[in-house]
């Protein structure tokens, strides 16, 4: 927490976007249309007649008493809602399970992990509905959505801060632990630094790990498409990663993590969504990675179609379980799709190996970005320094390192750089190192005018 940038004075009143989020969040509506957006029932039929995938509506019910009688037409899994109900409250995930010869059907829930009758799930409702109850609140019965890009029970709640069709920010919440583990990304979905650019408050919220939907790109322009539908400088559109697509949850102009500082902002972060926020249009400066250029990011076409999509599921969902090792085959799986759009998400992918101590990556962080057509500028040498500052310990310890070593000191303008890298490579040759014996056979026979482009 000392290292981040403390927020800004006065935090909540001296900020244009926390100000608009406290005011909705007491009710005091800052546009006479956000209750209309607001309400999950009549966004979610607004939503699909624009065009855009919500969960299939399967039961709507306008009395607790309605609800307790539906038991028997129940499907075997389920998402139950209570329309006003907000940050979690009032949503059940069930899975009905075999009680053997019991005539008591019990079900499985799966956000509170334990198993319940429905009288026990509908005494629960009736308490939320007598703590928020409003004219026109109903409970309804949605279809499970099953999650994209990971195997889980509970598919990831991705929630795009949008201002003035712009994303800011993208809040990952994993809901298959208690307390729920949150990673927040810029708005192209470079993770921030955690106790830099924003902290947590862990009683509520822990820290948890990136995972990059294969179908990022997807998702940001879903967001903010959407996110233009009620006219607000900002709206977080709550969004999941579905095996089809993007699937939309709900509209929120009072994010409540924000209200009640379950998560808190560095100054810089919180100034550049009050810039948003007042209509400005920035350059996304990632990560050291270097300058995005955003509409032609935007520009790139979503096709998936060649992805191995169970290969990406595996692989992340070992990334996800605590297999650093998984970041790197996920990177190369993307890069294979020949895609402009999913090598983007790869290059998410080999940052997020190098944040994880691959050194060696750092090479293939500056060739994906000197190879991206969606940065204006970058930070290639960055990567390159950090690359070699990597490689220099394990000269004459370690054959293949040394050899990487020696590649990169050759690409440099520096003539006595590159005579030190060819000096390693011919001391590995000497060493009868195979991989450095075909290295020299190509030095010998290279064209010295393309070995900068390599």
């Amino acid at each position: 927490m000392n290292n981040m940038n403390p927020p800004i004075h006065n935090y909540f009143n001296d900020s244009p976007f926390l100000n608009f989020v406290a005011k909705n969040f007491h009710g005091n509506w800052t546009h006479s249309d956000i209750p209309l957006y607001a309400a999950k029932v009549r966004s979610a039929g607004l939503v699909s007649e624009s065009g855009f995938c919500v969960p299939r509506r399967l039961a709507t019910f306008e009395s607790i008493e309605d609800l307790r009688n539906a038991e028997s037409s129940l499907p075997e899994s389920f998402v139950l809602k209570y329309s006003d109900a907000h940050s979690g409250i009032g949503i059940d995930i069930l899975k009905s399970i075999d009680q053997g010869n019991t005539k008591c059907r019990m079900y499985r829930d799966i956000l509170k992990k334990k198993n319940v009758s429905w009288n026990e799930i509908c005494n629960n409702q009736e308490v939320v509905s007598e703590r928020i109850s409003r004219d026109g609140s109903v409970w309804y019965i949605e279809e499970k959505i099953e999650s994209g890009s990971i195997d889980v029970d509970i598919p990831f709640d991705y929630k795009f801060y949008c201002f003035n069709g712009q994303v800011g920010a993208i809040v990952q919440i994993d809901r298959n632990v208690n307390p729920p583990r949150v990673v927040i990304f810029d708005g192209n979905f470079f993770p921030y630094n955690y106790q830099v650019d924003y902290r947590l408050d862990e009683v509520r919220w822990r820290q948890g790990k990136p995972l990059i939907p294969f179908r990022a790109g997807e998702l940001i322009e879903c967001a903010e498409k959407l996110s233009k539908i009620p006219n607000t400088p900002f709206v977080s559109v709550d969004l999941y990663d579905g095996k089809k697509g993007p699937v939309f949850g709900e509209f929120t102009f009072s994010p409540g993590a924000t209200q009640t500082k379950m998560v808190v902002f560095s100054g810089e972060r919180l100034n550049n969504f009050d810039r948003m926020f007042n209509g400005e249009m920035l350059s996304k400066n990632v990560n050291n990675v270097g300058v995005l250029n955003v509409d032609k990011l935007r520009a790139l076409q979503s096709d998936v179609g060649s992805l191995r999509a169970d290969d990406y599921r595996a692989l992340a969902t070992a990334y996800y379980l605590g297999d650093k090792r998984s970041a790197l085959p996920i990177s190369k799986l993307l890069e294979s799709t020949n895609s402009d759009l999913l090598n983007y998400v790869s290059l998410i992918w080999s940052f997020l190996a190098s944040q994880d101590g691959d050194g060696e990556v750092n090479e293939r962080i500056a060739r994906q970005i000197f190879e991206s057509p969606v940065f204006e500028n970058d930070s290639i040498q960055h990567y390159l320094d950090k690359a070699e500052a990597f490689y220099k310990p394990y000269v004459g310890k370690h054959n293949w390192f040394t050899l990487r070593l020696g590649r990169l000191l050759r690409k440099k303008s520096d003539h006595n750089q590159k005579v030190i890298g060819e000096a390693l490579i011919r001391g590995l040759v000497e060493l009868e190192y195979g991989p450095a014996v075909r290295e020299l056979a190509n030095i010998d026979n290279e064209d010295p005018e393309n070995l900068a482009k390599k």
